[in-house]
């Protein structure tokens, strides 16, 4: 999820091989890849909306915007992609992930990477290795894999998806099993969770105040 540049909120979600990228609650456009694609992460660049992915057949790195599919080389293990505005991070092995900038498209060296993958990278460009980012508690419950954006926390908890803002806590996604929550929170309060579901890709957009801001 991302915000677009008039500040309304974009979303993003892979049904197989076809991504399909969404504004507000209207579908603007859909692109197809070779392969099931996993795994997704998206940034706004200009005027343009980007995904990442990895290949479910082949572990193959996929940049995908619309009407261009690019692969970018092997991936590894789980959560190994991330995305930013400036930069494509793909996880290459256990030790070793590569920055690919997007718009000179050329690479450079990694740095130690993590076993559990690369959960989000921030705003600022700082990337939350899940090994690190495992857990978080706040007002009593535990948060796995949190999703931070502004005041708002997403996390998995036992029966779905949690949201945490100030002192409350809410269920946004009762769904026991939810796992790789994210949140993106824009610029006058609106907020949209979503998460990967045993039903496929779940989503809910709410704002600060509803939930308890």
């Amino acid at each position: 999820m991302a915000v677009w540049i008039d500040g309304r909120l974009l979303a993003g979600t892979a049904d197989g091989p076809i991504f399909r990228c969404f504004l507000e609650a209207g579908e603007i456009w859909r692109q197809a890849a070779s392969e099931p694609l996993m795994y997704g992460r998206v940034a706004v660049q200009g005027q343009k909306f980007l995904s990442i992915h990895q290949g479910h057949n082949t572990g193959q790195c996929w940049l995908v915007g619309e009407g261009m599919v690019l692969p970018k080389g092997p991936t590894f293990g789980t959560q190994p992609v991330g995305l930013d505005a400036h930069e494509a991070y793909i996880v290459r092995s256990g030790t070793v992930y590569d920055r690919v900038g997007l718009i000179s498209q050329q690479g450079t060296s990694g740095a130690p990477g993590s076993s559990q993958g690369l959960s989000d990278v921030q705003p600022d460009g700082t990337l939350w290795w899940a090994d690190v980012h495992r857990t978080m508690t706040i007002n009593g419950t535990v948060f796995h894999y949190p999703n931070v954006r502004g005041p708002v926390t997403v996390g998995q908890v036992d029966n779905g998806i949690a949201a945490a803002v100030g002192g409350k806590t809410t269920l946004v996604i009762p769904s026991a099993g939810a796992f790789e929550p994210h949140v993106c929170v824009s610029p006058n309060g609106r907020v949209a969770i979503c998460a990967r579901t045993g039903q496929g890709a779940a989503y809910v957009a709410t704002t600060i105040a509803e939930l308890g801001g």
